[in-house]
């Protein structure tokens, strides 16, 4: 049995054991010369659409498509921010994990934040791609495209990493075909692809080894000078895409100056987190924090609304990203 297979008979099944439960009718799963499709109970149709891992990251490639059309989402698992997006556009969901959303007649079905199954739990293989070295690698290749065709030792450099690891990281993502030599020149397999896959794998393998600390405070103001930049929940709210105290910052040297002026208070709980920067100081990012790095610090925080938010820079600056 394929794994496509596998997550639609498990949903399926969590989606009918509760309806038999409510004394309803089952759900059915029927393939159509157009797909497959979702019947509810009341005879309803859904367009099915199956993934593997529907990601923060994924999600915000997706959800213009899914809210526009009659669809639903069957997945191995949602996270809580996941479904709570996808329950605010109306989109139908069910999970092999027991979450579900339905709706059909006048009947509403909802289950949130069942635990993600233990067999789920363990982690991928973590090739040299997409460790800790190979992950700020990644990042420059992607937001500075020149890179991907600047020697080894160029690359080391900007990236803050050794001369083996780019070695081992380059090697490893053309054997996996993120990566492909075309006439000598390296180029991206599918760079929307490997941009999901970046946050993705940020979030596991990078984001929980980076040092920080957090303040309580408001950010009025950044001296010039201080290495500090905004990413995450900050940027949005600039951009008007949010309404929030919370900020991440990006530092790569001393910011005794904006804690200062600014008056922030080291605080275990505090809405300002500022995380030591994992690219060398001497690498010039001309005043702004990357729109992948941003985009990723939002899908991070897993919160339905930072997804929103996260979905909109994707569309803004990332989709088509070249």
């Amino acid at each position: 049995m394929n794994k496509k297979q596998a997550i639609i008979d498990k949903a399926l099944l969590n989606v009918n054991t509760l309806l038999s439960r409510l004394k309803q009718k089952t759900a059915k799963v029927k393939t159509t010369k157009n797909g497959t499709v979702l019947v509810l109970p009341d005879g309803a149709k859904r367009e099915l659409k199956v993934f593997s891992a529907m990601t923060p990251a994924q999600l915000t490639r997706h959800l213009p498509a899914l809210a526009a059309a009659s669809i639903c989402v069957f997945a191995d698992y949602l996270t809580p921010g996941v479904a709570e997006t996808l329950l605010h556009h109306d989109v139908a969901f069910a999970d092999t994990a027991g979450n579900m959303h339905l709706r059909y007649g006048d009947s509403v079905i909802l289950v949130q934040h069942c635990p993600k199954p233990p067999e789920l739990q363990r982690q991928e293989r973590v090739n040299r791609g997409w460790g800790t070295a190979g992950l700020k690698i990644v990042f420059l290749l992607l937001v500075e495209p020149a890179a991907l065709n600047w020697t080894y030792r160029r690359i080391a450099a900007m990236a803050g990493c050794s001369l083996g690891a780019v070695n081992n990281a380059i090697s490893d993502l053309l054997d996996q075909y993120w990566l492909q030599k075309l006439d000598g020149i390296l180029r991206w397999t599918d760079k929307q692809k490997t941009i999901a896959r970046w946050c993705e794998t940020y979030q596991r393998n990078l984001l929980p080894k980076i040092g920080c600390v957090r303040y309580a405070g408001d950010t009025l103001s950044i001296p010039d000078g201080v290495p500090l930049l905004w990413s995450g929940e900050k940027v949005a709210a600039d951009l008007g895409l949010l309404n929030t105290s919370n900020a991440v910052g990006w530092r790569w040297g001393n910011i005794a100056k904006a804690v200062s002026r600014n008056r922030w208070q080291e605080a275990p709980k505090g809405n300002i987190e500022v995380r030591e920067a994992f690219w060398p100081g001497s690498r010039d990012l001309q005043g702004q924090i990357p729109w992948l790095l941003i985009y990723a610090d939002l899908l991070a925080t897993n919160d339905s609304r930072c997804l929103e938010a996260a979905t909109t820079i994707y569309q803004r600056y990332l989709e088509t990203m070249t």
